[in-house]
């Protein structure tokens, strides 16, 4: 293995020499494989005509309105679903059973929230007051 000083001073005979002493085998489409990929990077950065004229900017702002309009719309039918919700009930009184579960749930969470809540904010709320006094 040579060094990166001992490869910088050889002249670009000896190199290709070693090159065509290496045996690395080229490919046979190699060349057809690199006109492809320019013939692609050419279409890729070609301006598109319906977008790159300056006097057509109507036009692109009537396509990009469809465009946005397109993205509400889907994102409308996405969010919307239609029918009845997984939550109702025949029974009033299994509706009333559920509600009544359900704000007993709340109430222990909010309550809990309250007590931790207050714990913390009570010597806040002194501190402040002792200074204002």
């Amino acid at each position: 293995m040579k060094h990166i000083e001992d490869l910088e001073e050889l002249d670009s005979e000896v190199l290709e020499r070693i090159a065509a002493d290496s045996g690395i085998t080229v490919p046979e489409t190699l060349k057809q494989d690199i006109g492809a990929t320019a013939r692609i990077l050419e279409a890729v950065t070609k301006p598109c005509s319906v977008l790159s004229a300056p006097a057509d900017t109507g036009r692109r702002i009537t396509l990009f309105s469809y465009a946005a309009t397109a993205v509400a719309l889907a994102a409308v039918l996405i969010t919307v679903r239609p029918g009845t919700p997984k939550d109702t009930f025949d029974d009033p009184y299994l509706a009333l059973a559920e509600f009544e579960r359900t704000m007993n749930y709340i109430q222990d969470k909010t309550g809990a929230g309250l007590e931790f809540a207050g714990n913390k904010v009570e010597p806040v709320i002194e501190k402040t007051l002792n200074i204002l006094k």
